[in-house]
Protein backbone atom coordinates (compact mmCIF):
# COMPACT_ATOMS: atom_id res chain seq x y z
CA UNK A 1 0.00 0.00 0.00
CA UNK A 2 2.97 2.78 0.70
CA UNK A 3 4.77 1.21 -2.53
CA UNK A 4 1.53 2.56 -4.32
CA UNK A 5 1.09 5.55 -2.63
CA UNK A 6 5.04 6.46 -3.33
CA UNK A 7 4.09 5.68 -6.95
CA UNK A 8 1.00 7.69 -7.20
CA UNK A 9 3.14 11.04 -4.94
CA UNK A 10 5.81 10.70 -7.94
CA UNK A 11 3.61 10.46 -10.72
CA UNK A 12 1.73 13.17 -9.83
CA UNK A 13 5.10 15.53 -9.09
CA UNK A 14 5.91 14.21 -12.36
CA UNK A 15 2.34 15.23 -14.27
CA UNK A 16 2.71 18.80 -12.30
CA UNK A 17 6.15 19.56 -13.31
CA UNK A 18 5.17 18.93 -17.35
CA UNK A 19 1.94 21.05 -16.13
CA UNK A 20 4.26 24.21 -15.15
CA UNK A 21 6.56 23.96 -18.04
CA UNK A 22 4.03 23.87 -20.57
CA UNK A 23 1.96 26.83 -19.10
CA UNK A 24 5.53 28.77 -19.01
CA UNK A 25 6.29 27.99 -22.20
CA UNK A 26 3.00 28.98 -23.30
CA UNK A 27 3.40 32.33 -21.71
CA UNK A 28 6.66 33.19 -23.26
CA UNK A 29 5.83 31.72 -26.72
CA UNK A 30 2.71 33.79 -26.77
CA UNK A 31 3.64 37.07 -25.23
CA UNK A 32 3.17 40.23 -27.28
CA UNK A 33 6.09 42.22 -28.45
CA UNK A 34 5.68 46.40 -28.86
CA UNK A 35 7.26 48.38 -30.55
CA UNK A 36 7.55 50.94 -27.15
CA UNK A 37 9.94 49.81 -24.54
CA UNK A 38 8.57 50.16 -21.37
CA UNK A 39 9.96 50.38 -18.07
CA UNK A 40 10.48 46.76 -16.27
CA UNK A 41 8.42 46.28 -13.37
CA UNK A 42 9.27 46.77 -9.64
CA UNK A 43 11.06 43.47 -8.39
CA UNK A 44 11.99 42.42 -4.66
CA UNK A 45 14.63 40.17 -4.55
CA UNK A 46 15.11 37.04 -2.02
CA UNK A 47 16.16 33.80 -1.35
CA UNK A 48 14.44 30.95 -3.27
CA UNK A 49 13.94 28.57 0.13
CA UNK A 50 14.91 25.55 0.52
CA UNK A 51 17.27 25.43 -2.89
CA UNK A 52 19.14 28.85 -2.00
CA UNK A 53 19.16 30.58 -5.58
CA UNK A 54 17.71 33.77 -5.67
CA UNK A 55 14.06 34.53 -6.43
CA UNK A 56 12.85 37.72 -8.63
CA UNK A 57 9.41 38.91 -7.75
CA UNK A 58 7.80 41.20 -9.85
CA UNK A 59 5.20 43.25 -8.33
CA UNK A 60 2.88 44.10 -11.00
CA UNK A 61 2.44 42.59 -15.03
CA UNK A 62 4.00 39.26 -13.93
CA UNK A 63 2.65 37.27 -16.52
CA UNK A 64 3.57 39.85 -18.89
CA UNK A 65 7.11 40.23 -18.19
CA UNK A 66 8.35 37.10 -17.23
CA UNK A 67 6.64 36.21 -20.64
CA UNK A 68 8.58 38.39 -22.85
CA UNK A 69 12.12 37.40 -21.17
CA UNK A 70 14.38 36.53 -23.87
CA UNK A 71 17.61 36.40 -22.26
CA UNK A 72 19.48 36.38 -18.69
CA UNK A 73 23.19 37.26 -17.88
CA UNK A 74 25.15 36.96 -14.56
CA UNK A 75 28.50 38.81 -14.98
CA UNK A 76 28.71 38.05 -18.21
CA UNK A 77 27.48 34.74 -18.20
CA UNK A 78 24.40 33.89 -20.42
CA UNK A 79 21.88 32.00 -18.47
CA UNK A 80 19.60 29.20 -20.31
CA UNK A 81 16.09 28.73 -19.53
CA UNK A 82 14.75 25.78 -17.69
CA UNK A 83 12.12 25.13 -15.27
CA UNK A 84 12.16 24.42 -10.98
CA UNK A 85 10.37 22.86 -8.51
CA UNK A 86 10.27 22.69 -5.07
CA UNK A 87 13.12 20.68 -4.11
CA UNK A 88 15.71 21.06 -7.22
CA UNK A 89 18.42 23.25 -6.14
CA UNK A 90 20.18 25.75 -8.55
CA UNK A 91 23.06 26.66 -6.38
CA UNK A 92 25.43 25.25 -9.24
CA UNK A 93 23.55 25.65 -12.26
CA UNK A 94 23.46 28.86 -14.89
CA UNK A 95 20.16 28.60 -15.15
CA UNK A 96 16.47 30.49 -15.02
CA UNK A 97 12.91 29.38 -14.66
CA UNK A 98 9.64 30.00 -13.86
CA UNK A 99 9.08 30.87 -9.49
CA UNK A 100 5.62 29.34 -7.88
CA UNK A 101 3.56 26.99 -9.20
CA UNK A 102 1.13 30.34 -9.96
CA UNK A 103 4.08 31.62 -11.29
CA UNK A 104 5.05 34.76 -9.16
CA UNK A 105 8.18 35.23 -10.87
CA UNK A 106 11.38 33.94 -11.99
CA UNK A 107 14.62 32.12 -10.32
CA UNK A 108 17.88 32.70 -10.82
CA UNK A 109 20.91 30.02 -9.77
CA UNK A 110 24.01 31.18 -8.45
CA UNK A 111 26.43 29.52 -11.18
CA UNK A 112 28.45 32.57 -12.10
CA UNK A 113 31.28 31.67 -10.38
CA UNK A 114 33.12 32.30 -7.15
CA UNK A 115 32.35 36.37 -6.73
CA UNK A 116 29.89 36.69 -4.06
CA UNK A 117 28.55 39.96 -6.19
CA UNK A 118 26.73 39.34 -9.69
CA UNK A 119 25.45 41.97 -12.16
CA UNK A 120 22.51 40.38 -13.29
CA UNK A 121 20.61 41.56 -16.51
CA UNK A 122 17.48 40.81 -17.65
CA UNK A 123 16.22 41.83 -21.08
CA UNK A 124 12.77 41.36 -22.20
CA UNK A 125 10.73 42.33 -25.58
CA UNK A 126 9.19 45.08 -25.13
CA UNK A 127 10.50 46.13 -21.82
CA UNK A 128 14.17 48.32 -20.79
CA UNK A 129 16.53 45.75 -19.08
CA UNK A 130 16.02 45.33 -15.35
CA UNK A 131 19.85 45.16 -13.62
CA UNK A 132 19.77 43.63 -10.67
CA UNK A 133 23.05 43.81 -8.13
CA UNK A 134 23.03 40.18 -6.32
CA UNK A 135 24.76 39.17 -2.97
CA UNK A 136 25.17 35.40 -2.20
CA UNK A 137 25.90 35.85 1.26
CA UNK A 138 22.51 37.69 1.69
CA UNK A 139 21.02 36.22 -0.60
CA UNK A 140 19.83 39.73 -1.72
CA UNK A 141 19.45 42.08 -4.39
CA UNK A 142 19.21 45.86 -5.29
CA UNK A 143 18.47 47.25 -8.43
CA UNK A 144 20.97 49.44 -10.55
CA UNK A 145 19.74 52.66 -11.85
CA UNK A 146 22.28 54.76 -11.96
CA UNK A 147 25.34 54.23 -14.40
CA UNK A 148 28.78 55.19 -13.74
CA UNK A 149 32.67 55.08 -14.86
CA UNK A 150 33.35 54.53 -18.33
CA UNK A 151 34.53 57.26 -21.49
CA UNK A 152 32.20 58.15 -23.57
CA UNK A 153 33.77 59.01 -27.55
CA UNK A 154 32.23 60.47 -30.36
CA UNK A 155 31.41 56.97 -31.96
CA UNK A 156 30.58 55.07 -28.38
CA UNK A 157 28.27 55.82 -24.83
CA UNK A 158 30.62 55.24 -22.15
CA UNK A 159 30.56 51.65 -20.84
CA UNK A 160 28.91 51.25 -16.80
CA UNK A 161 32.20 50.04 -14.71
CA UNK A 162 29.18 48.16 -12.80
CA UNK A 163 26.95 46.92 -14.95
CA UNK A 164 29.10 46.90 -18.12
CA UNK A 165 25.88 48.21 -19.99
CA UNK A 166 26.42 51.01 -22.74
CA UNK A 167 24.87 54.73 -21.36
CA UNK A 168 24.92 58.43 -21.89
CA UNK A 169 25.08 60.46 -24.54
CA UNK A 170 28.19 60.20 -27.25
CA UNK A 171 30.66 62.80 -26.94
CA UNK A 172 31.24 66.10 -29.55
CA UNK A 173 33.63 65.57 -32.44
CA UNK A 174 37.64 66.63 -31.81
CA UNK A 175 38.54 68.80 -34.71
CA UNK A 176 42.04 70.52 -34.15
CA UNK A 177 43.83 70.16 -37.76
CA UNK A 178 42.48 72.43 -40.14
CA UNK A 179 43.52 72.48 -43.90
CA UNK A 180 42.90 75.20 -46.47
CA UNK A 181 40.23 74.39 -49.02
CA UNK A 182 42.40 76.03 -51.61
CA UNK A 183 39.15 78.40 -52.65
CA UNK A 184 39.88 81.75 -51.28
CA UNK A 185 39.26 84.81 -53.47
CA UNK A 186 40.88 87.81 -53.95
CA UNK A 187 38.43 89.63 -52.11
CA UNK A 188 36.74 86.80 -49.74
CA UNK A 189 38.02 84.50 -47.16
CA UNK A 190 37.79 80.86 -48.59
CA UNK A 191 37.66 77.83 -46.12
CA UNK A 192 39.43 75.53 -44.35
CA UNK A 193 38.24 71.77 -43.41
CA UNK A 194 39.10 68.92 -40.55
CA UNK A 195 38.65 65.60 -40.19
CA UNK A 196 37.55 64.28 -36.39
CA UNK A 197 40.59 63.16 -34.33
CA UNK A 198 39.03 60.23 -33.25
CA UNK A 199 36.43 58.82 -35.63
CA UNK A 200 38.42 59.99 -38.50
CA UNK A 201 35.08 59.85 -40.44
CA UNK A 202 33.26 63.00 -39.61
CA UNK A 203 34.91 66.41 -40.86
CA UNK A 204 33.99 70.37 -40.03
CA UNK A 205 34.26 73.61 -42.50
CA UNK A 206 34.32 76.87 -41.20
CA UNK A 207 35.36 79.91 -42.80
CA UNK A 208 39.46 80.33 -42.87
CA UNK A 209 39.33 84.34 -41.76
CA UNK A 210 42.00 86.43 -43.31
CA UNK A 211 42.68 83.51 -46.17
CA UNK A 212 41.75 86.35 -49.20
CA UNK A 213 44.90 86.51 -51.50
CA UNK A 214 44.15 89.91 -52.82
CA UNK A 215 43.98 91.13 -56.38
CA UNK A 216 47.03 90.27 -58.64
CA UNK A 217 47.53 92.93 -61.31
CA UNK A 218 49.33 92.60 -64.52
CA UNK A 219 50.83 96.01 -66.13
CA UNK A 220 49.80 99.30 -66.86
CA UNK A 221 47.53 99.54 -70.52
CA UNK A 222 46.44 102.56 -72.39
CA UNK A 223 42.58 102.89 -71.62
CA UNK A 224 42.98 104.51 -75.69
CA UNK A 225 40.88 107.61 -74.14
CA UNK A 226 43.83 110.41 -73.69
CA UNK A 227 43.18 110.40 -70.10
CA UNK A 228 43.37 107.19 -68.06
CA UNK A 229 45.37 103.79 -67.68
CA UNK A 230 43.98 100.44 -66.48
CA UNK A 231 45.49 97.45 -65.02
CA UNK A 232 43.70 94.12 -65.00
CA UNK A 233 43.52 91.51 -62.02
CA UNK A 234 44.81 88.09 -63.33
CA UNK A 235 43.06 85.76 -61.14
CA UNK A 236 39.70 87.21 -61.21
CA UNK A 237 39.92 90.11 -64.16
CA UNK A 238 38.69 93.25 -61.98
CA UNK A 239 39.90 96.32 -63.11
CA UNK A 240 41.34 99.46 -61.72
CA UNK A 241 42.01 102.81 -63.66
CA UNK A 242 43.51 105.63 -62.95
CA UNK A 243 44.54 109.12 -64.55
CA UNK A 244 47.76 108.99 -66.87
CA UNK A 245 51.09 111.06 -65.01
CA UNK A 246 52.42 113.14 -67.77
CA UNK A 247 56.29 113.74 -67.64
CA UNK A 248 57.37 117.83 -68.77
CA UNK A 249 57.16 117.04 -72.74
CA UNK A 250 59.35 117.04 -75.25
CA UNK A 251 59.73 119.39 -78.02
CA UNK A 252 60.37 117.29 -81.57
CA UNK A 253 59.97 120.02 -83.77
CA UNK A 254 60.99 123.53 -83.52
CA UNK A 255 57.80 125.82 -84.50
CA UNK A 256 58.95 127.98 -87.51
CA UNK A 257 57.73 131.72 -88.86
CA UNK A 258 54.89 130.59 -90.05
CA UNK A 259 55.34 126.96 -89.29
CA UNK A 260 53.64 125.06 -85.96
CA UNK A 261 56.01 122.84 -84.22
CA UNK A 262 55.16 119.79 -82.28
CA UNK A 263 55.80 118.80 -78.53
CA UNK A 264 55.25 115.30 -77.39
CA UNK A 265 54.39 114.19 -73.44
CA UNK A 266 54.40 110.49 -71.81
CA UNK A 267 52.82 109.12 -69.46
CA UNK A 268 55.52 107.62 -66.72
CA UNK A 269 53.58 104.50 -66.09
CA UNK A 270 52.38 103.25 -68.89
CA UNK A 271 54.29 104.42 -71.43
CA UNK A 272 51.13 106.42 -73.99
CA UNK A 273 52.33 109.53 -75.37
CA UNK A 274 50.27 112.12 -76.33
CA UNK A 275 50.77 115.46 -79.04
CA UNK A 276 50.59 118.76 -78.47
CA UNK A 277 50.65 121.41 -81.28
CA UNK A 278 53.14 124.49 -80.82
CA UNK A 279 51.92 127.68 -82.87
CA UNK A 280 54.39 129.23 -85.43
CA UNK A 281 56.75 131.97 -84.07
CA UNK A 282 55.13 134.64 -86.49
CA UNK A 283 51.85 133.59 -85.31
CA UNK A 284 50.80 135.33 -81.69
CA UNK A 285 50.98 132.82 -78.74
CA UNK A 286 47.85 131.76 -78.03
CA UNK A 287 48.47 131.94 -74.71
CA UNK A 288 49.50 135.76 -74.57
CA UNK A 289 46.61 138.27 -74.72
CA UNK A 290 47.06 140.20 -77.85
CA UNK A 291 47.75 143.94 -78.29
CA UNK A 292 45.11 145.86 -79.87
CA UNK A 293 46.35 147.56 -83.15
CA UNK A 294 46.82 151.14 -83.22
CA UNK A 295 45.20 152.65 -86.87
CA UNK A 296 46.53 156.35 -86.46
CA UNK A 297 50.18 155.12 -85.68
CA UNK A 298 51.08 151.23 -85.77
CA UNK A 299 54.37 151.75 -84.82
CA UNK A 300 54.21 154.90 -81.73
CA UNK A 301 51.13 154.18 -79.41
CA UNK A 302 48.54 157.60 -79.60
CA UNK A 303 49.12 159.95 -77.07
CA UNK A 304 46.04 161.17 -75.85
CA UNK A 305 45.41 165.06 -76.06
CA UNK A 306 45.79 166.67 -72.99
CA UNK A 307 45.05 170.25 -72.42
CA UNK A 308 46.57 170.58 -68.72
CA UNK A 309 49.80 169.79 -67.63
CA UNK A 310 49.52 166.61 -65.49
CA UNK A 311 53.16 167.88 -63.37
CA UNK A 312 51.52 171.82 -62.84
CA UNK A 313 47.57 171.56 -61.57
CA UNK A 314 46.05 173.86 -63.72
CA UNK A 315 45.52 177.59 -62.58
CA UNK A 316 41.21 177.91 -63.04
CA UNK A 317 41.63 182.41 -63.01
CA UNK A 318 44.55 182.69 -65.62
CA UNK A 319 44.48 179.74 -68.29
CA UNK A 320 47.25 179.11 -70.57
CA UNK A 321 47.08 179.00 -73.59
CA UNK A 322 49.21 175.92 -74.85
CA UNK A 323 50.73 177.04 -78.06
CA UNK A 324 52.89 173.46 -78.73
CA UNK A 325 51.47 170.86 -81.58
CA UNK A 326 49.35 168.29 -80.75
CA UNK A 327 51.07 164.86 -81.40
CA UNK A 328 49.03 163.29 -84.22
CA UNK A 329 47.34 166.72 -85.79
CA UNK A 330 48.76 166.60 -89.64
CA UNK A 331 48.31 170.46 -89.54
CA UNK A 332 51.54 171.26 -87.65
CA UNK A 333 53.50 169.39 -89.46
CA UNK A 334 52.34 171.47 -92.88
CA UNK A 335 52.66 174.75 -90.75
CA UNK A 336 56.41 173.59 -89.74
CA UNK A 337 57.45 172.92 -93.46
CA UNK A 338 56.14 176.39 -94.66
CA UNK A 339 58.12 178.54 -92.17
CA UNK A 340 61.45 176.29 -93.18
CA UNK A 341 60.55 176.56 -96.89
CA UNK A 342 60.15 180.63 -96.16
CA UNK A 343 63.71 181.40 -94.03
CA UNK A 344 65.64 178.80 -96.76
CA UNK A 345 63.59 181.74 -99.35
CA UNK A 346 65.10 183.92 -97.38
CA UNK A 347 68.47 183.15 -97.00
CA UNK A 348 69.04 182.59 -100.70
CA UNK A 349 67.71 186.47 -101.52
CA UNK A 350 70.43 187.34 -99.04
CA UNK A 351 72.81 186.18 -100.55
CA UNK A 352 72.04 187.07 -103.93
CA UNK A 353 71.52 190.27 -103.28
CA UNK A 354 75.33 190.46 -101.42
CA UNK A 355 76.57 189.44 -104.61
CA UNK A 356 74.90 191.67 -106.45
CA UNK A 357 75.98 194.61 -104.24
CA UNK A 358 79.97 193.49 -104.00
CA UNK A 359 80.18 193.75 -108.10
Amino acid sequence: MKVENLKFIKLSLIIMSLLFMFSFASVTCFAQDSSDQKAPPSVTVQRNDPTGDFAVLPSDNVESWVGSITSVTVNGISYSKGYVTWNQRWNDYGEYGAYGWQLKGITIGEGWGNNDTGVCIISASGYDDLILILNKDSYTGSVHTTHSGGTATCQKQAKCEICGQAYGELTSHTFTNYVSDGNAGCTEDGTKTAICDVCRTASDTVTDEGSATGHSYGSWADCKDGENHKHTCQTCGHEETEAHRWDDGKVIKEPGASEKGEKTYTCSVCGAEKTETLPASGEENPGTPSTPDDTKNPENPTVPDDTKNPETPADTKKPVKDTSPKTGDASSYILWITLLAASAAGMTAIIIFRKQKTH
